[in-house]
């Protein structure tokens, strides 16, 4: 499924323009200067309605997706735990078969329980490295998952600071200026930190693909070794 990032928009004035007009001749006739369009200038930039509810949407599917990988990722880890359980059983009946033929100065037995032994370790060392794959396999999940959920509050945070704005705009007297104004001002902040929190999210998640990767080609490398048992 493609899944459309959360949008960083360019600032615009629109908002900024009709309070400016607004509030001007209020701010001259009590003898405040009138603000400047730099410093009405919103320091981000929001979507439409639309486009925040897409923005959640998708942060809510990404979420979900990443949940039911969570699971399945969880499966194939207690899967390939089992397998190494009974690995380590055959390996250690080998082992002790090996010191038997030993023992009994059994040579001919003694080459054969040292070559499966040493094949055996070559598969365990597969199927450990296959856990550790799906080990980070969950990881990158779990991390998904939390870049979704942040995205989520990023919307949140956004909503609340269109009706902020929208109500600064339509202000009709002096007296709640002040106030709504900080209330912009700290549900942008509000909304800043929320996208700060989505990026520290996404590098976590490169984080853990990273070391996913590596795992996996560990993976590669133990197949190969494998393989060339039968050669």
């Amino acid at each position: 499924m493609t899944k459309r990032p959360l949008r960083y928009r360019l600032p615009m004035l629109a908002w900024a323009l009709p309070l400016a007009l607004a509030t001007a001749p209020l701010m001259a006739q009590s003898g405040i200067p009138t603000p400047t369009d730099r410093a009405l200038e919103p320091v981000i930039t929001v979507g439409s309605a639309d486009e925040l509810r897409q923005d959640e949407d998708v942060a809510r599917d990404e979420e979900t997706d990443a949940a039911r990988a969570i699971d399945e990722a969880r499966t194939n880890k207690s899967q390939a735990e089992a397998r190494i359980e009974i690995a380590k059983s055959q390996l250690a009946t080998l082992k002790k078969s090996l010191d038997l033929a030993k023992k009994e100065k059994r040579e001919g037995d003694r080459l054969e329980l040292e070559r499966q032994k040493g094949a055996q370790e070559v598969r365990l060392k597969l199927l450990e490295s296959s856990r550790e794959v799906r080990n980070d396999e969950i990881s990158v999940q779990i991390a998904r998952r939390d870049v979704a959920r942040a995205a989520q509050k990023v919307v949140t945070a956004e909503r609340d600071l269109v009706a902020r704005r929208a109500a600064l705009t339509s202000a009709d007297s002096l007296a709640p200026l002040s106030r709504l104004g900080d209330d912009v001002r700290q549900a942008t902040r509000t909304a800043i930190l929320r996208r700060k929190d989505v990026a520290e999210a996404r590098k976590a998640l490169a984080d853990r693909e990273r070391s996913l990767a590596d795992k996996q080609l560990k993976l590669l490398d133990a197949q190969r070794a494998v393989r060339s048992l039968g050669e």
